[in-house]
C-alpha cells in the first residue's frame, strides 16, 4: 500500500500516535499507494477526531485525491452518519466539487452507495441535484440504476422543485420550504377570518357572494402550488392554533361586554378552551 506510519494509524484511527508521529515532522500530505493522503483516509474510515485535527494542523479541506476525489465525497460514500461530512462542510468543503476521474460530486458518490443520511445533509447545504458528471447522469440517474427505489422517488421531488425555482418567480416561492412552510401556518389564520368576516358584511349579499369566490379561488391556488404530504402534517396544527386564536378575540372583542362580571362564566370558557 506504499503507508506510512501515519497513513497506517490514520486508517486505525489512532489520534494520540498521529499528534506524536506529526510531533516528530510526519506529513499528513504525503500519498498512499492509491494516491490518498491522511485527511482523505480519515474521511473514509469515519474518524471525524482525525479530520478534525488535520484541519486544525493546516490540511485542505478540499485536498483532493489522485481521482480527483475530496475528503467529502469519500464520507458520503463510505460513511452512513452525519459526522464527518457535517463537520467538513462547517469547515467550508466545497459541497458542488466535482472530481477528475467521474465528475461525480458529492451527491453523486452518496447516491451510487444509497446513503440517505449524507444525501440529506448535501441538499439541505446547498447540493446541486442537477449537477452532471461526465456521463451527463444526474444524481436521480445514478439511484435509478442502482434500483433505489425510495431515493428514487425522493430526489424525484427535489428535482421537480429545482427545476420549478429555475423557470419563474412563482416556482421560486413554491421551492422555498421555509416560505412553504409559513404559508401552511398563516393560511388558516387568514381562511378561518375571512369566513367569519366575509358574512358579517353590512353590504347586499351579491357583493358578499363576489367577495368570497376570488378569496376561494386564491385560497386554493396556494393550496395547490405550495403544499405538499410534508406540509400537509402543519396544517392541523396552524388549523388548531388559527381556530383558538379566532376564539379568543371573538370572546374579548364580541361576547365580554354582554357577559356579566361574575368570573364563574369566564372560568368555565378558559377551562373548556384550554382542554380542547
Amino acid at each position: 500500500l506504499n503507508s506510512t506510519s501515519l497513513h497506517w494509524a490514520t486508517r486505525q484511527g489512532h489520534l494520540p500516535m498521529i499528534v506524536q508521529l506529526m510531533s516528530f515532522g510526519a506529513d499528513p500530505s504525503l500519498r498512499d499507494g492509491e494516491g490518498c493522503s491522511c485527511i482523505h483516509l480519515a474521511s473514509q474510515f469515519g474518524h471525524t477526531a482525525i479530520v478534525a485535527y488535520l484541519i486544525a494542523k493546516g490540511q485542505d479541506v478540499d485536498m483532493q485525491d489522485q481521482a480527483g476525489l475530496t475528503p467529502l465525497m469519500w464520507t458520503a460514500n463510505r460513511v452512513f452518519g452525519y459526522d464527518p461530512t457535517r463537520l467538513l462542510m462547517t469547515f467550508g468543503a466545497t459541497v458542488n466539487k466535482k472530481d477528475k476521474l467521474n465528475g461525480n460530486t458529492a451527491l453523486h458518490w452518496a447516491c451510487i452507495s444509497g446513503n440517505h443520511i449524507v444525501i440529506k445533509l448535501l441538499l439541505n447545504n446547498g447540493a446541486d441535484i442537477l449537477a452532471l458528471n461526465k456521463k451527463g447522469e444526474t444524481p436521480l440517474d445514478i439511484a435509478i440504476n442502482q434500483n433505489n427505489g425510495d431515493l428514487v422517488k425522493k430526489l424525484r421531488e427535489m428535482q421537480a422543485t429545482a427545476q420549478a425555482a429555475k423557470q419563474s418567480i412563482l416556482g421560486r416561492y413554491t421551492a422555498n420550504k421555509t416560505f412553504r412552510k409559513r404559508t401552511a401556518y398563516i393560511l388558516p389564520f387568514v381562511a378561518i377570518f375571512l369566513i367569519g368576516f366575509i358574512p358579517e358584511l353590512t353590504a347586499h349579499w351579491a357583493f358578499k357572494v363576489l367577495v368570497f369566490f376570488p378569496c376561494f379561488i386564491v385560497c386554493n391556488i396556494i393550496f395547490r402550488f405550495m403544499f405538499d404530504s410534508t406540509m400537509a402534517q402543519l396544517l392541523p396544527i396552524s388549523i388548531y392554533l388559527a381556530t383558538k386564536f379566532w376564539m379568543y378575540l371573538t370572546w374579548f372583542w364580541y361576547f365580554l361586554p354582554y357577559v356579566g362580571p361574575g368570573p364563574g362564566i369566564h372560568l368555565v370558557f378558559f377551562i373548556n378552551s384550554v382542554l380542547l
